[in-house]
């Protein structure tokens, strides 16, 4: 997941993924990677492999 926040950008490695139609595309962060973001209370990223 790559976050392109105002002045940082994040990619998170090694994530997780469960896939199924079923799923919410939703992905939970907690505070300290949020705040190495530099992300609010709602931020959209990127999907990448």
């Amino acid at each position: 997941m790559k976050i392109d926040t105002n002045g940082r950008s994040l990619v998170f490695g090694d994530v997780v993924v469960r896939v199924s139609e079923s799923y919410a595309l939703a992905m939970h962060i907690d505070t300290d990677e949020s705040n190495a973001a530099g992300c609010g209370r709602e931020q959209y990223g990127e999907i990448v492999k």
